[in-house]
């Protein structure tokens, strides 16, 4: 989705409605994770967390990630298992407003132990 997003910020033809209907699964991710299968993992909580993040951060760098959604994320922030969806979730925090959690979670992200 982010690959979308991006191509048609610079200019590439990319349909209004598959972007459209992108950040309206995205912001279903954000608001209500049950919906989420998660396959091939081990740890279900994990990913469910890196997807929520992910998808924090593609709906913010449009300004159209909800504040709330991303600090109950926020809330579940040991749920990570890399620092990688800190990162996002922090990015995400800090550019919707909140930058006292964003700048938490980028510290968590870096201090965050590598998976393995």
């Amino acid at each position: 989705m982010d690959f979308l997003v991006r191509a048609s910020e610079q200019g590439y033809s990319v349909p209004v409605n598959a972007i459209n209907k992108g950040n309206e699964r995205l912001l279903r991710y954000l608001q209500e994770p049950g919906l989420m299968t998660v396959r091939y993992s081990d740890d279900a909580q994990a990913s469910r967390f890196a997807a929520q993040a992910y998808a924090a951060l593609v709906l913010a760098r449009q300004q159209k990630a909800p504040l709330g959604a991303l600090r109950e994320i926020w809330s579940r922030h040991d749920q990570a298992r890399s620092g990688l969806p800190l990162l996002q979730l922090g990015i995400a925090l800090k550019t919707m407003g909140d930058a006292p959690r964003g700048d938490a979670a980028l510290k968590l992200a870096v201090a965050h132990p590598a998976p393995g």
